[in-house]
């Protein structure tokens, strides 16, 4: 079944690096802390996550500074989707609010708290 959240920064935003080296730290914590899901990649700049066997789809990844013109992950609502969501949340957080964050419907599942909040309507 597919599942796909999809995000994008807001016109005229750019995250910023400062806000960059702030992201991957924070993912990368996020991201250790999960028995299920691994990093298969990181940098000063970029990291990107998936779940472990069974639990995974396709790679979470993120990549800055600049702008994001899309950008898209396919969870299958596997069990790892709802750390995809958590890292967007993150990214929001820290950020100030620069993305714009789409999906293919709510997943009561794998939302985490709050969730409904940070996904765009338009």
């Amino acid at each position: 079944m597919g599942y796909t959240i999809y995000w994008k920064t807001k016109p005229g935003k750019k995250i910023t690096t400062s806000e960059t080296k702030k992201i991957v730290k924070s993912l990368r914590t996020m991201v250790n802390s999960i028995p299920k899901v691994k990093i298969e990649t990181i940098g000063q700049y970029h990291l990107f996550f998936n779940g472990i066997g069974e639990n995974s789809h396709e790679t979470f990844a993120f990549e800055g500074p600049g702008e994001i013109d899309f950008a898209f992950c396919k969870t299958a609502r596997k069990p790892y989707d709802k750390y995809v969501k958590k890292a967007l949340m993150r990214i929001q957080k820290i950020t100030g609010n620069k993305l714009i964050i789409h999906q293919d419907g709510f997943n009561p599942e794998t939302d985490p708290p709050g969730w409904k909040n940070y996904v765009s309507e338009d």
